[in-house]
């Protein structure tokens, strides 16, 4: 990021955007269902999405006040790198969306009867769905838009795992051992 900084803003973004949707594409699910990894390696869906959702309002943000697009890439940046050690090259063909106004539109009319028992889960949903629409309006033709489509149609179609007693069990073991 550093070497490109002298590249024209837009052009960063939409690497940095289309890194982030490729990472969410290939999370390794492994990472959310183990309970012997490291605390560090505690992650989830949540942990890719967020880099996209974050995109979105840094990009609404900078087009106000161009001055602070350093510091919001600088920030996407370390979202992009910290999930690279996630990701896990596979078959995503599946995944692929053939109409992304037709997938984003059902996708929205879903949330009205999602059976989701959490409001935070719900919400998130909707936040990834809007920030998608959001950047499909502004750049229907970017390099990024066909994988973060796919991307968020794995995600909305992936079980999330929701208690991690176990790992949480083991770690607080880990964490009391290492103090002594």
């Amino acid at each position: 990021l550093l070497a490109s900084s002298r590249r024209p803003v837009k052009e960063l973004y939409d690497a940095l955007l289309e890194a982030a949707a490729y990472n969410l594409l290939h999370f390794d699910r492994a990472f959310e269902e183990a309970s012997d990894g490291l605390l560090a390696d505690n992650v989830s869906w949540l942990d890719f999405t967020h880099a996209l959702t974050f995109a979105n309002a840094a990009r609404q943000l900078c087009e106000e006040t161009p001055t602070l697009w350093p510091r919001a890439l600088l920030q996407l940046g370390p979202f992009v790198g910290r999930n690279c050690k996630y990701v896990r090259l596979e078959e995503t063909s599946d995944w692929q969306v053939e109409d992304g106004e037709a997938f984003l539109s059902a996708q929205l009319d879903n949330l009205y009867d999602h059976g989701i028992a959490e409001p935070i889960i719900a919400c998130h949903r909707l936040k990834v769905l809007f920030a998608l629409q959001n950047e499909l309006a502004e750049a229907r033709q970017a390099p990024w838009a066909s994988i973060w489509l796919a991307a968020v149609r794995r995600y909305l179609a992936t079980p999330l795992k929701r208690h991690h007693g176990l790992r949480l069990a083991r770690q607080a073991l880990q964490f009391v051992a290492s103090e002594n």
